[in-house]
């Protein structure tokens, strides 16, 4: 259930755009395309009959086909973060990317690559990583934490009082889960206080959570104020019941986000990340691609869409007209023509 309303959130507030695309063209507008295009399917050819299209089928030899063909037309290339070190912006694009020119080769030739970055797909990237590590804090002290290691330099995920606590019900298996890896838990940032007799008969218990994760707290907060249906409880439980399962089936070897944390920041960041149609100046293209070249992952989006494309390779284009321009200087092998 948490999954869903997280999908629906998204499909709220996930949209590149700033206003929807269709809205941006006046009422009336026509376009000329279009307009042939009509013309053409509505003539009819007195000499020949009208060939109809053929519609690309994921079964036909046609997909596997034309994707040959595409794959011969482009120059592979590996991109990694050290292209981002000697990067050349050198503007918006339709308001919607951002042309550089990055280097495929060595640092000390100049850039021959122009590449596109979708500004909406950097700034999300850029946003998530900030977002993952303002989400942690130092664990200030764990010794009154029932842990037989030190904990005292691992990370922990921030957290905040619940109130009212939040009330679930958990099965005797549950509750002792949460007592063996109750460190673990901790660390994500949820307190949870145990009663010590059965409330619910066959060893099901009432136990109240107390602290979350502050992430969690404030999607509660955001979904209130926009008027919304709670939905802590449901993400307590998703949140809860996931961990559990993956510390059981890892043996308490989980060092990984929960997939109910990772979707909300997920969702938070692509909420305030530049949509397309936003306008920016050349400093703020510069520092975006600063910011851009300093994240883990800086070629893919928060849900893991690629945020850079290949468009022009400069040398590997003067190579090409070079070899064009010296075959076409050959003499004719006007012998051929004789028989």
């Amino acid at each position: 259930m948490v999954d869903k309303h997280i999908e629906k959130e998204g499909e709220d507030i996930a949209s590149k755009w700033r206003d929807d695309p269709k809205e941006q063209d006046e009422p009336g507008a026509s376009n000329d395309d279009d307009g042939l295009q009509q013309l053409l399917s509505n003539w009819s050819n007195p000499t020949h009959s009208n060939i109809e299209s053929s519609i690309l089928d994921i079964k036909s030899n046609q997909t596997s086909n034309t994707a040959i063909r595409i794959h011969g037309t482009l120059h592979p290339y590996k991109f990694t973060k050290a292209m981002f070190q000697h990067i050349k912006v050198i503007g918006q694009v339709d308001n919607k990317f951002i042309a550089c020119m990055v280097n495929t080769e060595d640092s000390s030739s100049e850039p021959n690559l122009l590449v596109l970055i979708d500004q909406h797909a950097a700034h999300e990237r850029v946003r998530l990583e900030q977002l993952t590590i303002d989400a942690y804090e130092k664990e200030p002290d764990s010794s009154d934490v029932d842990s037989e290691e030190s904990e005292d330099y691992l990370p922990v995920l921030k957290t905040s009082i619940i109130i009212p606590p939040v009330q679930l019900t958990l099965s005797a298996e549950d509750i002792r889960l949460i007592k063996t890896f109750k460190p673990k838990l901790h660390r994500l940032g949820v307190g949870i206080d145990l009663p010590d007799n059965d409330t619910k008969g066959k060893g099901c218990r009432d136990v109240e959570i107390t602290h979350l994760p502050a992430c969690m707290v404030e999607r509660e907060a955001h979904e209130l104020r926009r008027g919304r249906q709670s939905v802590a409880v449901t993400m307590v439980e998703s949140l809860i019941k996931e961990q559990l399962d993956l510390l059981q089936d890892t043996s308490g070897a989980s060092a990984v986000l929960p997939k109910t944390i990772t979707k909300l920041l997920n969702s938070q960041a692509c909420h305030g990340a530049i949509k397309f149609g936003d306008k920016l100046a050349s400093d703020e293209c510069v520092t975006l691609i600063g910011q851009l070249s300093q994240c883990n992952l800086p070629f893919q989006c928060a849900h893991g869409r690629p945020s850079l494309i290949p468009v022009l390779d400069i040398k590997l284009m003067q190579s090409k007209l070079q070899h064009t321009n010296d075959s076409d200087a050959e003499t004719p092998r006007l012998w051929k023509l004789k028989k």
